[in-house]
């Protein structure tokens, strides 16, 4: 088997890219050469999702002192879109043949060592549904604890599993891999037999201790949520009751050493990360971390039975680390790499004084480094998107717009490098949720291509967002077709006053929420946005209260979808609105059984509204995945309905 190469520098299409005037989308939207890497529990050994020469993801296994890479494993007709470290010499891998390409293999979970051998089916897979142009990375799991099940409670060859029962019931297990005996972690009211609890009552959070017992659970139950601890002889104990997305609401985030980790706003705007007291049912008296202006999201990071650091979410992506060495660490890595975000990502136990790292910011896609600790060197092994080149990434402003009520939206604004003091077509990139904030630090394919194309990109966190308190977060409730929009309107007007968009050339884009938001505003806006990209947008608001799934933002909200938007919010299919304004409307016909009823009738209304708007439907040969080529296919064509509607190419 021939291993892809990994670029240790840009290749040679980086120059030919920065030379085009419009380069071509598959430069960024082709799926990444490396996906994701993480370290052996040991530290000695680099796991990496790979796409090889045949397009198909597979696994390999860098040795962290030779930074030598050998094959783990691959398929010639299917894809690993997931792995993670079962211990220091076995992997735990999703296989999934996203293009269906030759005598397919069953989607499932499968375990082998490190070498190739050992190949063991674990489990089928319960499919789930991805959108036709979602981002096509794959994800490999760290060795450290971040999602509150610790791992190190676990048999040399056990994970974690979710197992889903014929009555509905989904419940955590403790899976071996070699002998496939299974261990069920019953949460409160789960059952096997008869009418699993659903709709109204549910599991919403569960927390694995270093014993391996499922200690701690925040569930649904007829309308509450109730946080309950179990004691040492399986019985459940209560420790909180609450509306969800009350202010007095609660989240479980870690249990290690007797020792319960929450998130709570505690009479606060923003959330803080809490010592919560069990025997007094109560919060302690301050944050252990706060984050100003901001709520305090993230995840712990544990390895060796203690608490390494909190990596945020909110506000400047960093990472709080407890630990000396690593706190050291970073603060040398960041002098070395000091224009991108540099994530560590550390072994549990390490034995080698090696560090895996990524390396990413806007203007440049992820990169992936080793760092030896004592030394000092910093190793590149290896680049999610070679090729493109830094020098034609875009240029940033970021500001903020006031607000009625005094509230200050952030908002972010990227030109082309070569723009040469021109006003520019102004393309507003539209987050997939209401509550979701944009992430201004990471890279953007959409934002780096549409500026490779020489259109300026409008970002923003409109009222409603999650992440800025709960004032902010609520102030956009119920607001989709009102406030909402006035703060489309507002960035734009901002954009314009930075004397770099043409407020006469003005496109709304995204998916999703996004999208649902951007037909909208052509509709309620028409003498601002002339035009609208929406792919596989939420059509029908109505839906979120039909839906019991909830606000996927950090803990303690959960807040039902239906108090964010509902069925007061205006629909896209009402006939008595014109659309007059063209709009590109794409979708996978694998979507989802909703969007695939409900998009032809939006097409129609588009068309009828103008005989410039288009559709675009596309085939998912794999099911429930997202293939390079048909994201590619439409990024392009949405360059040309752009230059088309509000604006040619940006020209050398």
């Amino acid at each position: 088997m021939r291993l892809p190469r990994l670029a240790f520098s840009l290749l040679a299409a980086g120059a030919a890219l920065q030379a085009a005037a419009a380069p071509d989308a598959a430069a960024y939207f082709r799926d990444p050469a490396l996906h994701d890497a993480a370290m052996a529990p040991d530290g000695r050994h680099v796991g990496m999702l790979l796409t090889n020469e045949s397009g198909r993801t597979m696994v390999g296994v860098m040795a962290a002192q030779s930074q030598k890479l050998a094959p783990a494993f691959s398929y010639s007709n299917a894809d690993v879109v997931g792995a993670s470290w079962i211990n220091s010499n076995r992997l735990l891998l999703t296989v999934a043949n996203v293009n269906n390409s030759g005598n397919p293999v069953p989607k499932g979970i499968i375990a082998l060592d490190r070498d190739g051998s050992g190949y063991a089916e674990v489990a089928p897979l319960v499919p789930h549904s991805e959108r036709f142009a979602q981002p096509g990375r794959h994800l490999f799991s760290g060795s450290t604890d971040s999602d509150g099940w610790l791992r190190s409670s676990l048999g040399a060859h056990d994970i974690f599993v979710t197992s889903v029962y014929e009555n509905g019931a989904r419940v955590l297990s403790r899976l071996d891999t070699r002998g496939g005996n299974m261990t069920l972690l019953f949460a409160p009211f789960e059952r096997l037999s008869g009418d699993a609890d659903s709709g109204r009552n549910y599991t919403l959070d569960r927390l694995v201790d270093e014993k391996g017992r499922l200690s701690v659970a925040l569930i649904q139950r007829d309308g509450r949520h109730l946080l309950q601890q179990q004691d040492g002889g399986g019985d459940w104990l209560p420790l909180a009751n609450f509306a969800p997305g009350a202010a007095d609401a609660i989240a479980p985030l870690l249990h290690l050493n007797g020792k319960l980790y929450v998130a709570a706003r505690n009479g606060q705007d923003t959330t803080g990360i809490y010592r919560f007291d069990p025997a007094q049912r109560k919060l302690g008296a301050e944050p252990l971390i706060s984050i100003p202006g901001n709520d305090a999201e993230g995840q712990f990071i544990v390895g060796g039975g203690r608490i390494l650091g909190f990596r945020t979410s909110a506000g400047p992506r960093t990472t709080i680390w407890y630990d000396a060495a690593l706190r050291a660490a970073q603060q040398q890595v960041d002098a070395a790499l000091p224009n991108t975000v540099n994530t560590l990502l550390p072994a549990a136990r390490a034995e080698l004084p090696y560090l895996l790292l990524s390396a990413e910011s806007y203007r440049e896609p992820a990169s992936y480094y080793l760092y030896h600790s004592v030394s000092g060197k910093l190793v590149r092994i290896g680049d999610s998107l070679p090729g493109i080149d830094p020098k034609t990434a875009p240029e940033r402003i970021a500001g903020s717009v006031k607000l009625a009520g005094g509230m200050d939206m952030p908002v972010w604004l990227s030109v082309p490098a070569a723009r040469a003091g021109k006003t520019l077509p102004l393309v507003l990139l539209l987050g997939e949720k209401a509550w979701q904030r944009a992430q201004p630090e990471s890279w953007n394919a959409a934002e780096s291509f549409l500026t490779a194309q020489g259109f300026a990109v409008l970002q923003l966190d409109p009222r409603g967002t999650y992440g800025y308190g709960a004032r902010y977060f609520e102030a956009g409730w119920q607001q989709w077709g009102k406030g909402l929009q006035d703060d489309l309107a507002a960035a734009v007007k901002w954009a314009a006053a930075q004397g770099v968009a043409d407020p006469e050339r003005v496109c709304a884009a995204g998916t999703g929420f996004g999208g649902y938001a951007a037909v909208l505003a052509t509709a309620l806006q028409p003498d601002m946005f002339k035009c609208a990209l929406s792919w596989s947008p939420q059509v029908d608001p109505a839906m979120l209260q039909q839906r019991e799934d909830r606000c996927d933002c950090q803990p303690p909200l959960h807040t039902p979808l239906g108090q964010i938007g509902g069925a007061s919010q205006p629909a896209l299919l009402d006939p008595q609105r014109k659309y007059a304004r063209p709009v590109l409307l794409a979708y996978g016909k694998d979507d989802g059984a909703a969007l695939a009823r409900y998009a032809p009738q939006l097409a129609q209304l588009l068309k009828a509204g103008n005989a410039q708007s288009d559709v675009l439907a596309y085939e998912q040969p794999g099911r429930q995945t997202a293939l390079a080529a048909n994201r590619i296919d439409f990024w392009n064509k949405a360059a040309a309905f752009l230059a088309r509607q509000i604006g040619g190419p940006l020209q050398p």
